[in-house]
């Protein structure tokens, strides 16, 4: 059971030690032209959900893949704050609403079916925190959600304490005619202090059908360097929320068994790298700086001692930097036919800094070796998630209140003059 009740914290909220690690090449690509060619529809799903890395993917990567055209359609329009976008394989899509903590309006979760989104929410959502940067956040399913319909809400909750201490959770569902039941609290959240902000939240399940969380610093100073927290780290559970003996802290006195890596920021996103079960995080720099990680067990990425290309013992140097800033958050591995010149690269929302939009990077195994923005997204609207639909397309969303839109992008022919990429809606 939770801890915590919603309405009666929120009118009390109105009134280390690490262990070194080796430490790789860092890598530092710079931008590259776009590259594919026309595509088709597939039926792959979002690379958040294809648990079987070394399943053969529905793509075939290309040496020289030609450039790429598309389009930006409306797909769904008058969200609140989407945070997460999810494909269920009927076709359907699940959206987190994160919430509006300016007007005391809870997260819910949202279903498009039929292409059309659902006017009333998902029955049975956590009822969250939303604060300046919480609310629900994301939503995975489980590997075998075809057969036993589990899925899994991450969401930042309190507790009763005055004054109140926020933390992420994350809770288990049996999702059954499209509401939520039988919940269980597979992470109950560590709760230490009431600062807002800075959650992380996003999950991933990995080859090893484990599931992993990214957690934010929180503004808790030295915490990421600290092993007796949680805060600034990847986690690592089970699917029912107990501790895999293989944890890389499992029996290190003081320290947390969840804990799979450390030395994080502020980390939005979390992908499965196709073949390779590698698992590669988004992260959120200051000023600048910002992260792409190949996340491996034990290994400390530097957070706060050690930021951008700053190299020390036992430091794990970023795959990738991105000064200025991309703001980075939700991301897939894509996989799918209708854009093949793409096919396993890494795309990331960027949620602004030097432009909102979607990120394409290159990776040659685990070295990232080039990146692109396909486009800036019109009228400087926050991105904050992209997914891979049943079609192939490539979907994305807006964060802003009352008014947010999902949208896809959708191939098309190569325009006579050559020209740029268009990201205009139709």
């Amino acid at each position: 059971m939770r801890k915590w009740l919603y309405w009666g914290v929120m009118m009390l909220a109105a009134c280390g030690e690490t262990v070194p690690k080796e430490v790789p090449t860092p890598s530092g690509p710079g931008p590259s032209d776009a590259g594919a060619g026309e595509g088709g529809a597939d039926a792959s799903t979002d690379g958040r959900h294809d648990a079987e890395a070394s399943a053969p993917t529905k793509c075939t990567p290309m040496v020289d893949p030609p450039k790429m055209y598309f389009r930006s359609e409306v797909v769904a329009e008058g969200l609140s704050n989407p945070w997460s976008i999810d494909p269920l394989p009927n076709g359907d899509w699940l959206v987190t609403e994160r919430g509006d903590y300016l007007n005391d309006v809870i997260g819910k979760i949202r279903i498009i079916k039929g292409g059309k989104l659902r006017e009333a929410p998902v029955v049975g959502a956590p009822i969250s925190w939303p604060g300046s940067q919480g609310g629900l956040l994301d939503i995975v399913l489980h590997p075998d959600f075809a057969t036993n319909h589990l899925l899994y809400v991450s969401d930042v909750g309190t507790n009763g304490d005055d004054p109140p201490k926020h933390a992420v959770m994350i809770t288990r569902y049996l999702f059954e005619n499209d509401e939520l039941k039988q919940p269980l609290d597979v992470f109950p959240g560590f709760f230490v202090h009431g600062v807002d902000g800075h959650y992380g939240g996003r999950m991933v399940f990995g080859g090893d059908r484990k599931l992993y969380l990214t957690l934010g610093e929180t503004h808790t100073g030295p915490g990421p360097q600290e092993l007796r927290g949680l805060s600034g780290k990847t986690i690592r559970i089970n699917d029912d929320g107990t501790i895999p003996s293989d944890n890389p802290f499992v029996g290190v006195p003081d320290a947390r068994p969840e804990i799979f890596t450390m030395g994080h920021r502020n980390p939005q996103g979390i992908a499965l790298q196709p073949k390779t079960n590698n698992l590669f995080s988004t992260e959120h720099g200051e000023q600048g700086c910002d992260e792409i990680n190949w996340l491996r067990p034990g290994l400390n990425y530097g957070w706060p001692d050690y930021t951008c290309d700053q190299a020390a013992n036992g430091i794990t140097q970023a795959q990738i930097l991105f000064t200025p800033s991309q703001a980075p958050s939700g991301a897939i591995f894509y996989t799918g036919l209708a854009f093949p010149g793409w096919c396993n690269n890494f795309i990331f929302a960027a949620l602004g800094g030097s432009g909102e939009g979607v990120v394409r990077v290159v990776f040659d195994g685990t070295k990232a070796v080039s990146w692109e923005k396909l486009f800036y997204h019109q009228g400087n609207l926050r991105i904050r998630d992209v997914a891979q639909g049943l079609d192939g397309y490539l979907y994305y969303t807006e964060d802003i209140v009352d008014v947010a839109r999902v949208l896809r992008l959708v191939p098309v022919p190569p325009p006579p003059d050559g020209g740029a990429p268009d990201a205009g809606e139709d």
